[in-house]
């Protein structure tokens, strides 16, 4: 490649060598920027599109939440008052998964996820969670297509059929079977009292 001389205006200086540096510069920092850009996870791209699909508002009730009964709804719960609602209600919030969505943050003193499989009992679809969160979110976007969707179980979505979280008779609509576990060990165990452990 040849190099072409600049022209020089009547001061003798090179007029073409700032907009030469200038252009070097804005190349370097688009160089910069473009490094973790590119490297966003597909699976990211695709679940960030439901946002669209959805209107986060603020929880009430769930007796207001049936009145309203609007299907794109989302609330938040953090750990807590899910916890409190659980408890208190566990058929009404199974009800309410089985309408809305429901998105459970764990509380910030939480570092592992622990207390998982309370909140997918609830029929939550929308579950932060710690210490196997990527494993866990990129296994279940793979399963089904690359979907990102699992089907709940027929107990959880139909309206006919009622489930509590925390009964230990069989649940509506499903033959029991019989498994015997013998445990040899036990990691993160709840402190808590759940009723079903």
């Amino acid at each position: 490649m040849e190099r072409v001389p600049s022209e020089m205006d009547d001061s003798g200086s090179d007029s073409g060598s700032d907009e030469e540096e200038q252009a070097d510069t804005e190349q370097q920092v688009e160089d910069q920027n473009e490094g973790t850009a590119a490297k966003e996870s597909e699976a990211g791209a695709e679940m960030s599109a439901l946002v669209l699909y959805t209107q986060p508002v603020r929880f009430h009730s769930f007796e207001h939440a049936e009145k309203r009964n609007r299907c794109y709804e989302i609330s938040s719960f953090v750990e807590t008052q899910a916890t409190n609602l659980l408890k208190e209600h566990p058929v009404e919030f199974v009800n309410y998964n089985k309408r809305q969505l429901s998105r459970i943050y764990p509380k910030g003193t939480r570092v592992d996820s622990s207390i998982l499989e309370c909140w997918v009992s609830t029929g939550s679809p929308k579950l932060s969670i710690f210490r196997f969160g990527d494993a866990i979110k990129y296994g279940h976007f793979e399963y089904n297509g690359r979907s990102g969707y699992l089907l709940k179980p027929n107990f959880m979505r139909r309206e006919d059929r009622k489930f509590d979280p925390f009964t230990e008779s069989t649940v509506d609509g499903i033959i029991a079977g019989t498994v015997t576990i013998k445990i040899i060990s036990g990691q993160l165990l709840t402190d808590k009292e759940w009723g079903h452990m």
